[in-house]
């Protein structure tokens, strides 16, 4: 509800589900414990004063706020959009569960506060002052952090899709603690590590010092650091990867239902984003299926946190192993009265080759290469077969070895 003009009183009062527009007063002195259910416009400046103020389930809309103290004032609940903030401190605070987007952040500092669970998307940090936070549980999508200072490991338990750390010093847990960051996104950024007498220590390229920095990891700390190394082992595949679909390793996490929800649900949200984007194959979608599936037959139900993580991991990629499987049976159709397949392989013109790569798909199946034509790239590779039932370990495989886009253009084939 828009207020009426010269109306301070009443909005440092009740600031309660009313439209604030901050240009319109020159001086504002919050004296509510709670700005709730409002939305805050217009420009923000240090005559407004926010001290000790709860900012909860409101909307701040293409507001800007310059050298505002909003020191230990909590923001819960927020959305935040096309938004600047020059030289503003947000020290010794709680921001909870708000989603903030298009928002830059210039020259503003967070001491001690705790950023959790939640949304940054195309915002960007610059000369912002990081010194004893911790952000957990959140998403970063298309951010950039810029000579900004930190203390510590920054960012924990949460995903880093397409972010860049300009000048920025991150630590190792940065990288085995989140999902989705690659060296790619460091430009002249450090990695601050402990040596082994205690003394801290700064690195460009953490390859030199992996044995000193990342030692001792978990098999998901394992993966996530070669990730970062080299983001396309998702589509080449690695045991580092086949690693992180460990029954065992699960069930032992299992064993702390907060760590354990965090890490299955974080690492589902990383192998989707990825197989959004043609940057994973459908195996892994397939490889998550099963192990989620057989921790729900093994976890007890009365471990419902961890019980309900399963479940909802595993129903959202049921969905798709349907689709897949459909898809399957689909092509399969279509080969039911052909006696060959035409594929389109990298790699030499020896049947060995082949045969030996592909051993699972031809033991004990009346599988035959018919034929390799070669070209300039990629060669033609004849299977034949005796009864199309044989095919589908084939077909199979095929289709777990292609990112979406694939996928999609074998459904556009058979619709």
């Amino acid at each position: 509800m828009p207020l009426p003009e010269n109306s301070n009183h009443l909005i440092e009062t009740n600031p309660d589900r009313v439209e604030v527009n901050f240009t319109k007063y020159d001086t504002l002195k919050f004296r509510s414990k709670n700005i709730s259910y409002s939305t805050l416009i217009g420009k923000i400046t240090a005559k407004h004063h926010f001290d000790k103020i709860n900012i909860v389930h409101s909307s701040w809309q293409k507001t800007e706020a310059s050298q505002v103290d909003f020191n230990n004032s909590d923001i819960k609940d927020c959305a935040i959009n096309d938004s600047l903030f020059e030289a503003c401190q947000f020290n010794d605070a709680a921001h909870i569960n708000n989603y903030i987007s298009q928002t830059k952040f210039f020259g503003c500092t967070f001491n001690q506060t705790s950023i959790t669970d939640s949304e940054f998307r195309n915002c960007q940090f610059d000369n912002c002052d990081f010194t004893d936070v911790i952000i957990s549980s959140s998403r970063f999508t298309d951010c950039y952090f810029a000579q900004c200072i930190t203390s510590n490991k920054i960012i924990e338990s949460s995903l880093l899709f397409d972010c860049v750390f300009e000048k920025t010093t991150i630590q190792p847990e940065t990288i085995t603690e989140n999902f989705g960051l690659s060296k790619d996104a460091l430009i002249d950024s450090q990695i601050r590590f402990k040596d082994r007498d205690g003394s801290l220590k700064t690195v460009r390229s953490p390859e030199f010092y992996a044995k000193d920095i990342f030692a001792n990891l978990t098999p998901i700390e394992s993966f996530l650091f070669h990730y970062f190394q080299n983001p396309p082992i998702l589509l080449e595949g690695s045991e580092d990867i086949d690693k992180t679909f460990d029954f065992g390793t699960w069930l032992e996490l299992s064993k702390n239902p907060n760590r354990f929800r965090m890490l299955i649900e974080r690492y589902h949200e990383f192998i989707m984003h990825e197989y959004d984007y043609d940057r994973a194959p459908f195996w892994m979608i397939l490889k998550f299926h099963k192990m989620t599936g057989e921790l729900s037959q093994s976890i007890d139900p009365d471990k419902l946190e961890v019980y309900r993580s399963i479940l909802g991991v595993h129903m959202s990629l049921s969905r798709m192993v349907e689709v897949f499987l459909e898809l399957t049976e689909c092509l399969m159709r279509k080969y039911i009265d052909e006696d060959e397949i035409n594929l389109l392989v990298v790699g030499p013109i020896e049947e060995t080759y082949y045969l030996d790569n592909l051993s699972p798909v031809f033991e004990g199946r009346n599988l035959r290469i018919k034929r390799i034509v070669k070209h300039n790239s990629p060669n033609e590779l004849l299977i034949g077969w005796e009864h199309v039932r044989d095919l589908l370990p084939l077909i199979t495989l095929f289709l777990a070895t292609r990112v979406k886009l694939g996928i999609q253009k074998q459904l556009m084939m058979i619709t």
